[in-house]
C-alpha cells in the first residue's frame, strides 16, 4: 500500500521497520507489518480482510513501544561507535 503521506518509518539506516495499524474511514483495520522504501516510494505491507480502495482516507497508528525501543537502540549504537573511535578504534568488526 502506497500512501501520499506516512508516519511509518521504513526499514533502513540501521533501524527496523515501524509496525502498527491503518484504520480506514469505514472502521476497517489493516495491520502494518513491514514498511520499505522501494524506487523512491514508501511501501506499507499490510494484512487485512478488507478491500483497499484508492483514495480512501485513513489514520495511521504506529506501535510506539516498538518505535521508541528502536530509536534508543539505534542511538546507543552511535554512542558505542563514537566511544570506540575516541578510544582509537577506527573500525569495529563483528567476529560472530
Amino acid at each position: 500500500m502506497i500512501l501520499n503521506e506516512t508516519i511509518f518509518y521504513p526499514m533502513g539506516g540501521g533501524q527496523p521497520t515501524d509496525q502498527g495499524q491503518i484504520i480506514f474511514s469505514d472502521g476497517s483495520i489493516a495491520e502494518v507489518y513491514q514498511v520499505l522504501l522501494k524506487d523512491g516510494e514508501i511501501n506499507h505491507y499490510v494484512k487485512t480482510t478488507s478491500q483497499l480502495i484508492l483514495g480512501s482516507e485513513i489514520r495511521g497508528i504506529i506501535d510506539w513501544e516498538r518505535r521508541y525501543k528502536n530509536m534508543r537502540v539505534h542511538s546507543a549504537g552511535h554512542v558505542i561507535d563514537f566511544s570506540m573511535y575516541l578510544l582509537g578504534y577506527s573500525q569495529v568488526h563483528c567476529i560472530l
